[in-house]
């Protein structure tokens, strides 16, 4: 039964990620003893958390607002909805509509050159990405001019590299763009163009 005191949304909220904060309770219980004094019970016969332990608790605070922010928006958005008028879903807590946007950006920048350069827009991720796992940072570093700490990122599928080193990667992989460059022009005047910006 909902109380004057009781944050039922807030509550309702938690229910999609019980689990893992029923994983999270287990593991703090079996991690060490409790004492008395770790508890304290008001008038009102509720039973509260003290210090240090609150402490603990608190540094775990921003792990299950990670969590909950997407239900939490979800939620807002159909409240929202419900709204007479015009309503912008926005997403401060994931900030998953401006994270969408910049890899839109990204990838339109990258299917353009791409097409330019007669080069298949999906040839780096299908063909070239998956044979760079076992390259070395350095080697990957020196055959595309790239810092090894953004060939790290491109390693692990984090990042694109400019259409320009793709016939450097593809050789580096034993992979003939021959087939899908329209012409070896083409790509050079894309390296030219990728130099100068």
């Amino acid at each position: 039964m909902d109380r004057e005191v009781r944050q039922s949304m807030a509550l309702d909220l938690m229910e999609p990620v019980r689990p893992a904060v029923e994983n999270f309770v287990l593991k703090l219980l079996a991690s060490g003893q409790f004492k008395k004094m770790d508890f304290t019970e008001p008038s009102d016969g509720t039973c509260r958390l003290k210090a240090p332990l609150t402490h603990e608790l608190r540094k775990s605070l921003t792990l299950w607002s990670r969590k909950v922010a997407p239900y939490a928006e979800k939620v807002a958005h159909l409240l929202g909805g419900a709204l007479t008028g015009k309503y912008t879903a926005r997403t401060p807590l994931t900030r998953a509509r401006h994270i969408a946007a910049k890899e839109l950006l990204r990838e339109t920048k990258h299917d353009r050159k791409a097409r330019e350069a007669g080069l298949d827009p999906l040839l780096f991720q299908q063909r070239i990405f998956p044979k760079l796992v076992g390259i070395r940072l350095a080697v990957l570093s020196e055959v595309t001019g790239i810092s090894e700490g953004h060939c790290s990122e491109l390693r692990r599928g984090q990042y694109v590299p400019s259409v320009s080193t793709w016939p450097a990667l593809a050789e580096l992989v034993g992979l003939d763009l021959g087939t899908a460059s329209s012409t070896t022009q083409s790509l050079t005047s894309l390296f030219h163009a990728d130099s100068v910006m």
